[in-house]
């Protein structure tokens, strides 16, 4: 799959670069969207508007989360990948979810089920490291 779901555990909820750069996050932004020509890593949308994503490694053995990269990618995409956000937001009437869903199925070229089962994966990992804290390494 192209779009890999990102289940980032409680613990560890706004560490982040961007909010580590305060301020700062906006030009590092606009220079990450510029690298790679404000086009989605995962489904080349175009649009200044896109978002930065910061892609981390997530080890629950050594219950570590460490910077990877960060890419371009566009608003559904970044929904894909933070799939129980997405579903927080749905509930709240925030976000049409089935555009989502159809998203995914387009990025990765799979059906419903593959969606279905990224959701019963993510909310495992969600559930399985939820007692823990975990270190966040830049």
């Amino acid at each position: 799959m192209k779009l890999k779901v990102l289940v980032i555990p409680q613990s560890i909820y706004g560490v982040n670069l961007r909010n580590k750069l305060g301020k700062a996050w906006r030009d590092y932004r606009l220079k990450i969207l510029k690298q790679y020509q404000f086009k989605c890593v995962y489904c080349h949308f175009y649009s200044p508007s896109n978002h930065a994503h910061e892609n981390w490694t997530i080890c629950h053995n050594t219950r570590t989360s460490t910077l990877k990269e960060v890419v371009c990618v566009c608003r559904r995409c970044h929904m894909c990948i933070h799939i129980l956000f997405a579903l927080h937001l749905h509930k709240q009437g925030k976000l049409n979810l089935e555009t989502i869903i159809q998203h995914f199925c387009k990025v990765n070229n799979c059906n419903r089920d593959a969606w279905h089962d990224a959701v019963k994966n993510a909310q495992a990992e969600q559930q399985m490291c939820k007692d823990y804290v975990y270190w966040v390494g830049f």
